[in-house]
């Protein structure tokens, strides 16, 4: 019994060291052809009803291994529940300077992680997100998915 009462005291502890709690996390697999069109807007909408404080906005970009591009160009509109719209253009880095993918790759799937907003302040509201390719050509290729986290700061 003491061993089972220790077991779960230290995995609470456990769990509440992590450091980060994930307020909202969405990841969108349509693409069809594995092409994200240029005309594409993909969004991301959610009700924040329970955490009111800072978090960090994370992309999530799923691609297939050896990427054409060393980086693209994204475009990432946060608006808030008071309809404030916040514009980031982030310049999403694919490759290291070796031509190295800098995502965690298995196999043939690479997922790269990226924080777009560090210490982002979410007060309780409907958020929505849009995140556009903003390359210039019709369509990133070997795109697998596109995911929107919103979490904890550390």
């Amino acid at each position: 019994m003491n061993k089972k009462l220790f077991l779960i005291a230290f995995l609470g502890l456990f769990i509440s060291c992590t450091g980060t709690q994930e307020i909202f996390n969405d990841f969108d697999k349509e693409f069809v052809s594995n092409r994200w069109y240029k005309t594409t807007v993909k969004t991301f909408t959610f009700d924040n009803s329970d955490y009111d404080g800072t978090v960090d906005v994370k992309l999530h970009f799923s691609h297939v291994y050896d990427y054409q591009y060393n980086d693209i160009p994204i475009e990432i509109q946060i608006i808030s529940p008071k309809g404030y719209s916040q514009f980031i253009p982030v310049n999403l880095i694919i490759k290291d300077e070796n031509g190295k993918d800098v995502g965690n790759c298995t196999g043939d799937v690479c997922d790269l992680f990226y924080t777009v907003k560090s210490d982002f302040d979410l007060i309780k509201g409907k958020y929505t997100v849009h995140v556009k390719n903003a390359h210039t050509g019709e369509y990133l290729p070997n795109v697998l998915g596109l995911g929107i986290t919103f979490e904890t700061s550390k």
